[in-house]
């Protein structure tokens, strides 16, 4: 286990910490706002396949929630980043969702002593691979009290896509589901329908125009928005 400060630069203070899960290493960052500010707001931030905890749209991302004063959090999923071998095979694998699950809960329980973390508001944002990996982390962990999730279909790793199908059923807390209309990985028909299956009551599915992930920045703000309305405190 380790947490060490990489960087920090225009308010900005990025660390790097590694856990131990089942005997491998899990890398992971931390963003939060320089200086002695405790943020009360923790954002869980997955990546989708072939990506990693630093790809640049991530990072983007994580940059914007620490800008606003709250906490973001990011792994290696197994087979990425980090966690990819130099010799591994051209193909990327497809995670075990409950591997996954480990991997977060660990990272939380390790930053919340290692890092001070405060968990009590915590959300979660991830599409593509990291929705449908982390419908099963946030199923089982009810201290995520608020996702964004999207661009997957409930047929991911394989039809019928059994693990997913009952994962979202089991979801509670309000979720924001975004769809990208022409997605040709996640059709908006197959997006729809895990948006159907999705148990919360506190549900909206948001959809803009483009292939997989062209998102513009209004999908963004939209995100933002979504996760202060259900974890920040009104003023």
């Amino acid at each position: 286990m380790s947490f060490t400060l990489v960087e920090s630069e225009r308010g900005i203070a990025e660390h790097r910490f590694e856990v131990t899960v089942d005997g491998g290493s899990v890398p992971g960052l931390l963003w939060r706002p320089s200086g002695d500010m405790r943020p009360e707001v923790t954002v869980l931030v997955g990546h989708g396949r072939t990506g990693h905890k630093r790809n640049p749209f991530l990072l983007a991302l994580a940059r914007r929630f620490a800008g606003r004063g709250w906490n973001a959090v990011a792994i290696d999923a197994p087979g990425h980043g980090d966690r990819r071998a130099p010799d591994a095979q051209p193909t990327w694998p497809r995670p075990d969702a409950n591997e996954v699950t480990r991997d977060w809960q660990t990272a939380i329980d390790f930053l919340r002593d290692a890092a001070d973390l405060d968990i009590g508001r915590l959300g979660y944002w991830g599409l593509s691979m990291g929705t449908s990996l982390d419908i099963s982390m946030i199923a089982d962990d009810q201290r995520v009290q608020a996702a964004v999730l999207g661009l997957m279909h409930p047929n991911w790793p394989s039809p019928p896509g059994s693990r997913i199908r009952s994962d979202a059923g089991r979801l509670s807390c309000p979720v924001l589901f975004l769809v990208n209309w022409d997605d040709s990985l996640a059709p908006r028909s197959q997006a729809f329908e895990l948006f159907d299956l999705i148990g919360s009551t506190d549900k909206r599915l948001h959809a803009y125009p483009g292939d997989h992930g062209q998102l513009p920045d209004e999908a963004l703000s939209a995100s933002e928005q979504f996760l202060a309305h259900n974890l920040e405190i009104p003023g």
